[in-house]
């Protein structure tokens, strides 16, 4: 039957257009649950995908060497990534010198 399982914490979150979902907190092992039936198809929905994607070192490391190499295009100014997941590539961003970094994410 195994050790017993810590407690989970859930974080109920309704956006502009009345669509639920509960996060389930992260550092207790546990994920993300869509409850409406589009975020349910939505493949970037759950924690899984953006894990895999962050231990995906040659596709993290090809943005993040794109993004050093166009650092004199980026340093000082204002950036928006729209759509940005994890946020690690306002991290690379900020690490480039951009003045402001705006992450925009629909969840």
């Amino acid at each position: 039957l195994g050790a017993p399982r810590p407690p989970r914490l859930a974080l109920r979150n309704t956006d502009r257009a009345g669509a639920t979902s509960v996060r389930m907190d992260a550092s207790r092992g546990s994920s993300s649950v869509p409850t409406t039936a589009s975020a349910a198809n939505d493949p970037y929905g759950h924690y899984q995908i953006h894990q895999d994607m962050l231990k995906d070192e040659v596709r993290t490391l090809a943005y993040k060497d794109a993004i050093e190499k166009s650092k004199a295009l980026i340093e000082g100014k204002i950036v928006l990534d729209v759509g940005c997941g994890t946020g690690i590539l306002s991290m690379f961003a900020a690490q480039a010198g951009a003045k402001h970094v705006y992450a925009v994410d629909y969840s």
